[in-house]
């Protein structure tokens, strides 16, 4: 990239994406390690002694245990030539750390960083460009999703190696949708095309219910998930950038952006089908106790579902509500921050232990997450985890990553801002909903 954007601010919308999937913790794992499973030639040092490569990621919680287990099974198996010294940051913390550390020359010599934080690292040419070191490690682009890689390049070039995707689903409580008349016989909801068939579906549990179960959750007062929705609904009434051609102004304000609400308007205030005082702290908990019949959470959320008592639940693709099949998503990916004197061994080892993860993301889809190589899919490790499968594969090729711009955390705050007024207060009109959050888009574009 030539050009260098300067460094946003840490953006709330962002963080709360980070913290969707990212539970906070601390701590280090550090093991020997050897030969790569993939085929690739794994480098190794003068002598023979092992290269010892420093990894930073922001994984706590399930998701944390996950890689914890990723890292030393790859020491292991690595032990004559590669040494991954794992360190874990608190996720709130994680952005403004990691870009001081390779500010100041002090950076990992791998790290996590998500898609939706690629162009602002990117732009300030804090990564280092992959194509020449990947091809010395014997990465196949080829091998990953297409879709999902796509989230990783600039201008034509690679940098960063997609781990997975992690997008919004649509869960279903099916002792409830059974009782009600609306789970098929192939234990899925009973589902017309459209909006007219979702809303008549969400609609029926209501009635059915006599207005005793929730037909749909969702955090709408607080949190991203309704901007996430909304931008589901704008990808598949075919919107396009959030921003201008130049990328100078606001760009959502269109037919596609109202159609996208008007959705959002009859499922909480004209349908009353989705509450619109929810937040992150209780959505999830009205599924998992069996108030709500149905809600569209991250797949990350998979994990947490089945360890429920009693809760018997499926997961599918967020429905085509629109026109077309898109659904929000975001994806964990594996960068090698910019050094000042950059290490040809360490920098072959760090996309070696990249491409590893990647390949054995089998490991990783047990936290929800949607691997990005397109034969771990096909994998009974995969296909033996229940749920995944029933997502996995049609949420990868439909995913649709926000707008590149190093400026997109701090527009999504607005437009999450406006969003989340909208659902509680009841008081905005849906006509003034994203010209309001076009104006704050456009102040926070011009400085």
């Amino acid at each position: 990239m030539k050009k260098k954007w300067a460094t946003a601010a840490v953006s709330t919308v962002l963080s709360l994406s980070l913290a969707a999937c990212s539970t906070a913790g601390t701590g280090t794992t550090k093991d020997a390690a050897g030969k790569t499973g993939s085929g690739v030639d794994s480098p190794s040092a003068a002598g023979g002694k092992a290269v010892e490569i420093t990894y930073w990621n922001l994984f706590g919680g399930g998701d944390g245990d996950f890689m914890d287990a990723m890292v030393k099974k790859f020491n292991e198996t690595h032990k004559d030539s590669i040494s991954v010294k794992s360190v874990r940051l608190e996720w709130g913390e994680y952005y403004t750390k990691l870009s001081a550390a390779i500010s100041s020359g002090s950076g990992p010599d791998v790290a996590v960083s998500h898609a939706s934080r690629l162009p602002e690292l990117v732009g300030n040419q804090a990564v280092t460009q992959l194509e020449d070191i990947a091809k010395q490690a014997n990465v196949n682009w080829g091998s990953f999703n297409e879709n999902i890689l796509s989230g990783t390049e600039f201008e034509g070039k690679h940098y960063a190696i997609p781990l997975d995707t992690h997008a919004q689903a649509y869960f279903y409580n099916k002792k409830l949708l059974n009782d009600y008349g609306l789970l098929g016989e192939d234990g899925k909801p009973k589902l017309e095309p459209g909006t007219e068939g979702f809303m008549k579906f969400l609609n029926a549990v209501k009635e059915k219910s006599g207005g005793k179960t929730i037909p749909l959750t969702l955090p709408t007062a607080q949190g991203s998930d309704i901007y996430w929705l909304w931008w589901t609904l704008y990808k598949q009434a075919d919107g396009e950038s959030l921003f201008s051609s130049d990328g100078s102004k606001a760009g959502f304000n269109n037919e596609q952006g109202k159609k996208a609400l008007n959705v959002l308007d009859r499922m909480i205030h004209k349908d009353k089908v989705l509450p619109g005082n929810l937040t992150p702290d209780n959505f999830q908990k009205l599924f998992e106790q069996g108030k709500a019949a149905t809600g569209v959470m991250g797949v990350w959320a998979t994990g947490a579902l089945e360890k429920v008592k009693d809760l018997d639940f499926g997961v599918m693709p967020v429905p085509t509500i629109l026109d077309k099949p898109a659904v929000w998503g975001d994806s964990h990916t594996i960068i090698l921050p910019k050094a000042k004197n950059p290490d040809a061994k360490k920098q072959n080892a760090a996309v070696t232990f990249a491409d590893w993860l990647s390949t054995n993301g089998a490991m990783w889809s047990q936290a929800g997450h949607i691997p990005a190589k397109k034969d771990v899919l096909l994998t009974d490790e995969f296909k033996k985890q229940q749920y995944r499968s029933d997502y996995a594969s049609t949420t990868a090729n439909n995913v649709r990553f926000f707008t590149k711009s190093p400026k997109i955390g701090p527009v999504g705050d607005e437009i999450t801002k406006v969003l989340n007024e909208f659902a509680s207060s009841g008081k905005l009109n849906p006509d003034d909903v994203l010209t309001k959050a076009e104006a704050a888009a456009n102040k926070v574009l011009s400085k």
